[in-house]
């Protein structure tokens, strides 16, 4: 019976996958004996043997003149793992978890996050294009630029390294840059999709952005969504896509009236919303929006996360991402540095200043809460990143902008991710 279709006069027993369509494939599921699958669940099985997680980590990537992957620095190309407990802990897995499974991940949950990626007005830009051949050539040039921004940003990553570790494995920004590859659902034209440990999400994407706009001489918009590797994928995703869009940041405006003929001078952005509990989907990131209007912008600049992460840990790089690289290093190794404290002590200074203003949901108290902090502690850090927040407000019109509070707390918590 094993891959024949199943086939009764009465109903059907439902597909053990999605649990809604009949079930009409048998399929093999290795150790753990066979289950029953609906038609598209079965196609979708199919198609993951071949594009799945197990493939891709049972390969070797070169970026530029380096090879990396698990036969990279051991014997037997990765036939040491389980390939079986592999597949149970994809998700795990691209976050950041230790291929081996051996920690408890309700002690050191490590998160996953979903990025997405769009050029702000590039069909307005295809349409303008005379020949077909034109069109092509924009096309084309804007795809290589993905990729080439892409394959860049995996060097930095890779060149940064992090703390050195055995001979026969993987170094920390090794590690990272494995997983964002195993990651990638999609990645081309102008628009990509990734998933990747939450721990890096935020430096990689800022610096990848900055090296396709670089490349392409457009600029985009981006959503990143973080949660926990069991929540249902297919609503992060969704969820990451809603806030691309509110992500979107204009410099000026153009008038309704004006937009067949002028475009929106647009900047690089990023949005960014974390779930810790519960099921981030797009209904949520608009309710949430909604409900903390005054604390969570989404419409960031790229250089204003960057400069989030680097109060956060006190960075002294001019690589953000060998930071990261040395703090995912000290987390895998359960060997607690100062990356790690500065993370947990700007976390709770964060949560404490949110916390003020959830209380009483009052602007003004919580703009005189954070002056009083900015005062009252010795942490130049701290007092630096809570500068950093009130002069987004100063440098608003009639100082009524968003506070980032929100916005720079879920940043922050990226680089918790596997922390006890």
């Amino acid at each position: 019976m094993v891959g024949k279709k199943i086939l009764a006069v009465s109903d059907h027993r439902p597909c053990d996958n999605c649990g809604i369509r009949p079930g009409t494939e048998m399929i093999d599921k290795g150790p753990g004996g066979k289950e029953i699958l609906c038609t598209r669940c079965a196609t979708v099985r199919e198609i993951s043997n071949l594009r799945g997680l197990t493939p891709k980590l049972k390969v070797n990537y070169k970026v530029g003149d380096k090879l990396i992957g698990l036969g990279t620095k051991s014997e037997g190309d990765g036939k040491s793992i389980d390939l079986s407990v592999v597949q149970e802990n994809a998700m795990q897995i691209i976050a950041g978890t230790p291929l081996d499974i051996k920690e408890d991940e309700r002690t050191h949950p490590h998160y996953v996050s979903i990025l997405k990626f769009d050029a702000n007005n590039a069909s307005r830009v295809y349409k303008r294009t005379l020949t077909i051949g034109l069109f092509l050539d924009t096309s084309f040039s804007m795809d290589y630029s993905v990729k080439v921004g892409f394959s860049e940003t995996l060097k930095e990553l890779i060149n940064a390294k992090g703390p050195g570790r055995e001979t026969d494995q993987l170094d920390p920004g090794e590690e990272l840059a494995l997983r964002i590859l195993i990651g990638v659902l999609y990645l081309g034209g102008d628009e990509g999709l990734i998933l990747l440990p939450a721990v890096v999400s935020i430096p990689f994407a800022t610096r990848f952005l900055e090296n396709v706009s670089r490349l392409s001489n457009f600029k985009f918009k981006s959503g990143v969504v973080i949660v926990k590797p069991k929540h249902p994928v297919q609503f992060a995703i969704t969820g990451a896509g809603t806030v691309m869009e509110e992500a979107k940041l204009t410099k000026e405006p153009v008038p309704k009236r004006d937009r067949s003929t002028k475009e929106e001078a647009s900047e690089n952005s990023l949005g960014i919303m974390f779930a810790s509990s519960g099921l981030i989907t797009d209904e949520t990131v608009e309710t949430t929006a909604k409900n903390y209007s005054e604390i969570l912008r989404l419409k960031n600049d790229l250089g204003f996360m960057e400069e989030v992460i680097r109060k956060a840990l006190n960075s002294k790089n001019n690589s953000l991402l060998r930071d990261v690289a040395n703090l995912y290093g000290e987390i895998i190794e359960r060997e607690p540095g100062d990356l790690t404290k500065r993370a947990k002590e700007t976390i709770k200074v964060l949560e404490d200043v949110t916390s003020v203003y959830v209380q009483n949901r009052n602007r003004l108290h919580l703009i005189a809460y954070m002056v009083k902090e900015r005062a009252k502690t010795q942490d130049e850090s701290i007092r630096d990143l809570l500068t950093l927040l009130l002069k987004e407000v100063a440098n608003s019109p009639d100082l009524r902008g968003v506070i980032p509070l929100l916005d720079a707390l879920f940043v922050v918590k990226t680089l918790r991710s596997g922390m006890s």
